[in-house]
């Protein structure tokens, strides 16, 4: 098994995952954009655009620029464009199509809940918005929920996947013009914009499972599970295909013990008899950036092209999504890295850090150098110790095989701030 299918295996089993979004079609005149209606359900009608008339939907229900889609008590419907981008309307929901032309999407959402599901663009000069009362969405991710207050108009956000840069909306206050402030909400975050001179920096944190469930209707859930899971099949494949890409150039023999091999050595001449075990130091945090460390430190062993890493911890007892940073070892040079952090059971969040060396390049760890480095903004004021669980850790070789590395027996570790 590969490097990144052994990744993917461990990666499917988390509830959300995380990808770059690209861009759409590369032709020099933008196609022309359409959309529809499906999986209409209940009382849901649609108000013409240009018209004050408010008609009855229906599946395939061809939407124009301007429509606006109204969905009353336990309904729901789909807007599918035809770029393959979809938007799920939960019960008590307003959204208005108000543009679908030169390669930009954008939707007005006044009420309601709205699931939006971004396909990959090609074109820089693509876009896909969503506009609410409050702020201004610009989707640089593929998954996220919008959820508005009809009275007041307040905008709660999370990111399942990707990254969505929120705008708060300029208004005019005593005759002057208020600035606009702008934040990237990644996957695994979510954000309140209670006004619109509010910064929205001010209330991202990590998802809040509970919060999904109170505000988002059942519609909206099943939606969210079905795409999520879509997503992590697509993410499997493209690793498989990645992991095809890494394993190029490897000899035809497959004999990687071969001379001319990496200055570590390799087919494992140079591995211990016996498993060694990867220590962990913790760097505590200081003011005023009460960020904490967990600090991995090396192990002798060669022939290493990747590690991955998985941490439990508390989202209550972090400002902000943990960082993952590479180690001193070679893989500090390679792009090939990936980080995420997801809801699991008990109220907690898993975080998952990938390093992988490119092509088939390998190196040789020592004990003087780090693996990687986990870094926790911690919450203040802290009201108990925090406490950090390593689940696991693996290391790669060029051809997928886990080298055999062990953390201590000890894997629980107390963050704590100086």
């Amino acid at each position: 098994m590969s490097t990144l299918r052994k990744i993917g295996t461990l990666l499917i089993l988390a509830l959300f995952v995380v990808s770059s979004i690209g861009i759409a079609d590369t032709t020099v005149m933008a196609a022309a954009r359409t959309a529809k209606l499906a999986s209409v359900k209940g009382d849901v009608k649609v108000q013409k655009s240009g018209s004050k008339k408010v008609v009855k939907a229906f599946n395939s229900m061809a939407l124009s620029q301007g429509d606006t889609i109204i969905t009353g008590k336990n309904s729901s419907a789909k807007v599918v464009y035809s770029q393959g981008t979809q938007s799920t309307l939960g019960s008590g929901t307003r959204l208005m199509i108000a543009q679908m032309a030169g390669g930009k999407t954008k939707g007005k959402v006044w009420s309601g809940q709205v699931w939006n599901k971004v396909e990959s663009l090609a074109n820089a000069n693509d876009r896909f918005d969503i506009e609410t009362p409050t702020a201004i969405m610009g989707v640089r991710g593929t998954l996220f929920l919008v959820t508005v207050d009809s009275c007041t108009g307040e905008t709660y956000m999370t990111v399942e996947d990707g990254v969505v840069a929120v705008t708060t909306r300029s208004t005019q206050q005593t005759g002057q013009q208020t600035g606009q402030q702008t934040i990237l909400v990644r996957s695994g975050q979510q954000t309140t914009i209670t006004s619109q001179q509010q910064n929205p920096a001010d209330n991202q944190r990590p998802i809040d499972p509970g919060s999904i469930i109170s505000k988002a209707s059942p519609e909206i859930i099943d939606q969210m599970v079905q795409d999520m899971g879509e997503r992590k099949s697509k993410l499997t494949t493209e690793m498989q295909q990645m992991a095809d890409t890494l394993k190029k150039g490897l000899p035809s023999t497959g004999n990687t013990g071969s001379s001319g091999g990496s200055s570590g050595g390799s087919g494992g001449g140079n591995q211990p008899s016996v498993t060694p075990i990867v220590k962990v130091r913790v760097v505590p945090a200081t003011a005023p950036t009460n960020t904490a460390k967990i600090i991995l430190d090396g192990v002798n062993m060669a022939n290493v092209a990747g590690i991955e890493l998985h941490a439990l911890y508390a989202p209550g007892d972090v400002s902000n999504t943990p960082i993952g940073t590479p180690g001193t070892w070679k893989g500090m040079s390679s792009p090939l890295q990936n980080q995420q952090s997801y809801p699991v059971a008990g109220g907690k969040n898993e975080f998952i850090f990938v390093q992988l060396l490119p092509g088939t390049d390998t190196a040789q760890i020592n004990e003087t150098q780090t693996l990687a480095e986990i870094s926790f903004p911690i919450k203040s004021p802290i009201k108990s110790p925090i406490n950090v669980e390593l689940l696991a850790l693996a290391l790669y070789d060029s051809n997928g095989n886990v080298i055999p590395v062990q953390l201590p027996a000890q894997t629980i570790v107390t963050l704590s701030v100086q």
